[in-house]
Parts: structure tokens; C-alpha cells; sequence
């Protein structure tokens, strides 16, 4: 990801990663810092660039007790009553969570290519994203809600409020199973599902496929899968289909289109899945292993892998690919 910027106790190296000069940060990124500390506290930290120290002091204030920090603005208080110290640690925590939710957004962003940041996000957006991301606490699972503000900045209206509210539902047990079945989602909305529905995917049992419809990310049905046939396409002159998963294109050369079984993602498992990180070159391997395996497919021995190097935008027009590898039948 490169040098991580970290805006917890010290703000002095947002500075040095954005060549020494806060008002060089790209403009999402600021758009993004104005939402989340208010444009009053942004002015503040500008004024104050040749003194840095100021803010990293306040960062540690916040962290002491000494100051508040409500989501808009950083604001000084008296010392705590002892009755209340209890209320004051849990705001400092909730805090942090935000902070913390906020670094991950900020770190990704800076790792893409700067665009028209034309249109603003969605204040209602925010605040909803605020409200739940204070309660989280896990590392992965800030990430992930780091992930999802970076996104919304860079593309408003991606997410709708109805997925916020599926998504708080997201611990580390609910993300470690959505991130096992990702590898076997084709064209971004269907997962595939084996031949022994009691044993629907590798490492995925069926109780896991039931809590992802519990929370709304899985249209899960026991027992029962939608079936259709592979997409077919032409290479080498020879019949072919293929799937699309993720970054990549499984290619099947057979005669006979194999059906495949799948579970429909909801709306909040689609976009969802369109910001999980792109499964390695193994795993789509092993979901081509998986597919030979199944009864459609015992007519094909090989399947060939190829990385998409820039998807078709208009109809007609063709995929470019590469070369990755093969999958043999053992």
C-alpha cells in the first residue's frame, strides 16, 4: 500500500507524505478531512502548518480526556468529574473508532489516481456512516468501513443507506465467511454452489451460507439453487464458455455448455463485493479445480485462466486479456 499516513497521535506525517505542505492534499482527500473534522477545524490546521506540534498536541489531549472530539469539532472541556469518566472513556473510544475508520480511507485514497471530485458526498451519507463506525473496533472490520467512506468520497451514491444498515451487522466471523465465498462469485452477483448442497463450497459449510442470508448479503435458500448455463464465447476456433470472476475470465472449451447451481447476492452482497480485494491467482485456481469436480463438467478435463488487462465498455467491443495459466483435471 506504500507509506501508510497516520493521523493518530501525530498529525506530522500527513505533512511530510503530501511533500511538506498541507495545502497539496489531493482534493478528495480534503474533501474527506472537511467532512469528517469540519471545514473550521481544516482552516485551523492550516493556519497552523508551521506549527504541527499544535495538532498532534490536541490529538493527545483527545486521547487524555482533556478535549472532545464530537464527529464535527474538536472542542476543549473541563476536567471530568469522577461520575463522568465513564461516559468520557467510552466517547474517547468511539472517537478512536472513527479515527482510526477514517486513517484506512485516507490511506486508500491516497493510493489512487487523483479525479474530478465534482460532486460532494452526501452529508445524511456521512452521518449514518459516522454513527456506525464509531462502534467498530476490530482492524480488519475498520478497514472495511474505510473502504466503504474512500469509495462513497470517490463515487457518491455507490452505497445506498439500506446497505449501511446491513453492513453494521458485519463482525469478523461474517467478513471471514463472505471473504472464503468471494473466489467463487461469476459476473459479480451469483455464487456458484457445488453438487452436495450439504457441502456447498470448499471450507463453507451450510450454517456459514445461512448467517450471510441472516444479515442480508445472500439470497440463501437450502436445498435449492438457481441453475443456467455458461456465457459461451470463441477462441481458437474451438466451442468455448467462460466465467467472469472478479478480475479474471475461466475459460471452458467443451461442446456442450455445463449448467452451473447459484446463490444470488442481495443488493448489499453486490456492493459489497465490489470493493473486497481482488482474489489471488491461487484462489481462482482453486475455483477451477472446484468446477471439474462437479458432474457438468466431467466432459472437460482443462480449464484455462486469463487476466482481464481492460474490460470491454462498449457493446461489441472485445476484452483485452493475458495469459495466466490452466487448471487440469487430476
Amino acid at each position: 500500500m506504500g507509506n501508510d499516513i497516520k493521523i493518530t497521535g501525530d498529525m506530522t506525517p500527513i505533512a511530510e507524505g503530501i511533500k511538506d505542505n498541507l495545502l497539496s492534499i489531493p482534493s478528495g482527500i480534503e474533501k474527506l478531512l472537511c467532512l469528517a473534522f469540519g471545514e473550521k477545524y481544516i482552516k485551523r490546521v492550516r493556519s497552523l502548518y508551521l506549527s504541527k506540534a499544535q495538532i498532534a498536541h490536541d490529538i493527545n489531549k483527545i486521547l487524555a480526556g482533556e478535549l472532545v472530539f464530537d464527529g464535527n469539532e474538536v472542542s476543549y472541556q473541563n476536567l471530568p468529574s469522577i461520575q463522568n469518566q465513564i461516559l468520557i472513556n467510552k466517547s474517547i473510544s468511539e472517537s478512536a473508532n472513527i479515527i482510526k475508520c477514517i486513517e484506512h480511507a485516507i490511506n486508500i485514497m491516497k493510493d489512487k489516481e487523483e479525479q474530478n471530485f465534482s460532486e460532494d458526498i452526501s452529508r445524511t451519507f456521512f452521518n449514518r456512516w459516522r454513527n456506525e463506525a464509531q462502534f467498530i473496533s476490530e482492524e480488519n472490520i475498520q478497514y472495511l468501513w474505510g473502504k466503504i467512506l474512500a469509495e462513497e468520497v470517490s463515487y457518491p451514491n455507490k452505497f445506498s443507506l439500506a446497505t449501511i444498515d446491513i453492513l453494521k451487522n458485519i463482525g469478523n466471523r461474517e467478513a471471514t465467511i463472505f471473504d472464503k465465498i468471494s473466489p467463487y462469485i461469476i459476473f459479480g452477483e451469483n455464487m456458484l454452489m457445488g453438487d452436495d448442497y450439504k457441502k456447498p463450497l470448499p471450507n463453507v459449510s451450510v450454517q456459514d451460507l445461512q448467517i450471510l442470508n441472516d444479515i442480508g448479503l445472500l439470497e440463501y435458500r437450502f436445498a435449492y439453487a438457481t441453475t443456467g448455463s455458461l456465457l459461451k464465447t470463441q477462441r481458437c476456433d474451438s466451442n468455448a464458455f467462460f466465467l467472469d470472476i472478479s478480475d479474471y475470465a475461466l475459460i471452458i472449451y467443451t461442446d456442450n455448455a455445463p449448467n452451473v447451481s447459484f446463490q444470488r447476492l442481495t443488493k448489499a452482497g453486490r456492493e459489497l463485493y465490489n470493493i473486497m480485494a481482488i482474489p489471488s491467482i491461487d484462489q481462482i485456481s482453486e475455483t477451477g479445480r472446484f468446477l471439474l469436480n462437479q458432474k457438468e463438467f466431467q466432459q472437460v478435463n482443462k480449464i484455462e485462466i486469463l487476466k482481464y488487462v481492460k474490460k470491454a465498455t462498449v457493446e461489441g467491443e472485445c476484452h483485452q486479456t493475458e495469459d495466466v495459466c490452466w487448471v487440469v483435471k487430476e
